[in-house]
């Protein structure tokens, strides 16, 4: 069996061997009590207490703002589910809050799980997204233009 939270794996000692490291949002170079701990703390947030904080207030605020939510992610069309399935620990069909990821957020709408995943794994970058639709293609920009006609 595998132990996924090994104390001694190089993934959860990261940069903290060291007892500090640095945040993700702020970039300083803080001690490892001020990144909170997740998964039994056996691993630390990439970024620090006091950002963490600041972006929660400011998703809060955006989410405020844009309510009320619609019934369907606002990218697929796909019908939003209501209830969250706990048994699965699934949330495939909530919207979550959609957003630009520089300093100063900006609400762009309300996606579902599996949008917003494919954005991120994308590092919600517009080129990145076309290079990959550019790979499905096999270059073919005239299927992209004409799938675009067709959404």
């Amino acid at each position: 069996q595998i132990n996924l939270f090994d104390e001694k794996d190089e993934v959860f000692l990261q940069e903290f061997k060291d007892g500090t490291a640095t945040c993700t949002y702020c970039k300083k170079e803080l001690p490892v009590s001020a990144f909170s701990t997740y998964f039994g703390e056996r691993a630390r947030r990439s970024a620090c207490r006091n950002c963490t904080n600041k972006h929660a207030t400011i998703m809060e605020r955006l989410a405020i703002e844009n309510l009320p939510k619609p019934d369907h992610c606002q990218c697929c069309k796909v019908k939003a589910v209501k209830v969250l399935n706990r048994k699965k620990y699934s949330n495939k069909g909530s919207l979550q809050l959609d957003h630009t990821h520089d300093e100063n957020p900006v609400f762009r709408g309300w996606i579902c799980v599996y949008c917003n995943s494919g954005f991120g794994k994308f590092n919600d970058d517009l080129k990145g997204i076309l290079v990959g639709a550019l790979y499905l293609a096999k270059n073919d920009v005239d299927l992209i233009l004409k799938t675009i006609k067709n959404i």
